[in-house]
Parts: C-alpha cells; structure tokens; sequence
C-alpha cells in the first residue's frame, strides 16, 4: 500500500485541532508561525506537544520513513532529544492553515529524514581510531557496565541499520532450508558442558589479556596477512573528553604501511 493510501484511510480529522488552536493563541491575530509570540522554552513545549499529537495519529505507526528501517512514530521519537526549532516552522505552518493531511505527512518525512542525515554526518565527523563510533560504553570498566546505560547505548548502535519484524525471515533462514537438522546438531555439540557450574572445557586457569594478545598477534601474522583490515591495540593514553579509565583494547582499521598488506 502506498504512503498516500495509507494516508487516505488513517485520516488526522480533529487529531491536531489542540495544537492548532495552541498555536493561534499564541499569534495574536497573526496568520504567520514566524511570529509566534513564545518563549524559547513554551516554543519547544509546544512541537514536542505537536509530536505526541502525531504520535497518537494511526498513520504514524504505519507509514515507514523514507531510510525504511522505522515507521514514523519511531523516528518522531528520535526528534524528541534534537529539537531544532526554526526546522518544525513549516509543519506548525501547515497545522495552523489546515493544510491537506499528505502536505502535514510529508513534512514529518522531511523532518525525520532531516534529523537522520544529521545525526549521521556527526557520527561521520566524530570517527576516531582510539574511541568508540558512537556510544561511549566501550571505555567503561566492568562494574560501570550497567544494563541500563549499555542497552541505550547499544540500541542507538544499531537502530538505524536495522529492520524490525520482518515477516517471514525466521521461517525462511532457520525453518526448512536442507542445513537446519545439521545446524541445530551443531549447537547442541557446540552447547558448553558445566561442572559444578564452570564451562568444563574451558581453561582453567582462565588466560589473561597478554595470553590472548600474543595468541591474536601470532594468528593475525599467520592468517590475515594481505587484508583489508588489521587489528591494533590502542596507544596507553588517556581518552580525552571521557571520565572512564579504560579505552577499547583493539580496534580494526586498514593497515598503515603497504608493508602490512
């Protein structure tokens, strides 16, 4: 079904009158946005009403945004935490004239696809070989690891470069195919055996950071050698912007020299 016929039988009716009205008030006769007369903080008060408002509209959880990877209630909330106020004048334009529910849509997709290309040239920018691309989970040590802190961290990794639901995939990739009885025997064979609760093929004393290094560096120099990519470990010093004490331990990144290749 296409965005306008979505559109068409998710109608917004009296969904947006509240704000309409909202915003009138606040023009004193004026037909124009640009003369709200408003505070900085009653202003961003009123467009994160306008998004709640658009939430609850049903089109909002139907229709999916122009990147494809959410619908338009997931990526009006990630408007919430980057409102840019001169960037919703044309939508509370749209709202105080009434205009046509595709017009009021498709600024909301404009607004979404916005507030994604933005966060992405910033990801882009902030590339840094000794820290993490986005989240700032990587340099904390384990008893800052906390589920609360991680998991938001983790979600913004990857909310963007992931499909939600899709119908259909658990059936086609693990149900059926001639591999799955062989595939499920594997992770049976696979499944660690414990011993008074300890992995019993695991060693014992477990190996330390140096042991794993010098077996990494050892089965990089026999195996990746003419690669794209090769591990490093991170220089001994501070991370500059961060309170944590600890910084990743490796990172993969293209070799320095042609040598290395």
């Amino acid at each position: 079904m296409s965005d306008s016929e979505i559109i068409a039988r998710n109608p917004i009716r009296e969904g947006l009158h509240s704000i309409r009205q909202s915003i009138s008030d606040s023009l004193d006769g004026s037909s124009r946005v640009e003369d709200l007369k408003l505070t900085r903080a009653d202003h961003k008060i009123l467009i994160r009403k306008l998004i709640f408002a658009l939430q609850q509209l049903p089109a909002a959880s139907i229709l999916q945004s122009r990147n494809g990877n959410e619908t338009l209630d997931d990526g009006l909330d990630s408007l919430l935490s980057r409102i840019a106020l001169h960037n919703f004048t044309p939508l509370l334009q749209h709202v105080l004239n009434g205009s046509p529910d595709l017009d009021i849509w498709d600024q909301v997709f404009t607004l979404v696809e916005q507030n994604l290309l933005s966060k992405r040239r910033k990801v882009s920018s902030s590339v840094n070989y000794s820290t993490p691309v986005k989240s700032n989970a990587g340099p904390q040590r384990g008893d800052e690891q906390k589920h609360g802190d991680i998991d938001v961290c983790m979600f913004e990794e990857i909310r963007d470069c992931m499909y939600k639901d899709t119908k259909g995939f658990y059936e086609k990739y693990f149900e059926g195919p001639p591999w799955s009885a062989k595939a499920d025997q594997i992770v049976k064979d696979a499944n660690p055996r414990k011993t008074n609760n300890r992995w019993s093929a695991y060693p014992y004393p477990p190996p330390n950071g140096k042991d794993f290094l010098e077996w990494l560096w050892d089965f990089q120099r026999n195996y990746f050698q003419g690669h794209r990519g090769k591990y490093y470990q991170s220089k001994d010093v501070a991370l500059g912007g961060s309170d944590c004490k600890r910084k990743p331990d490796l990172f993969l990144a293209p070799p320095t020299n042609s040598s290395e290749k």
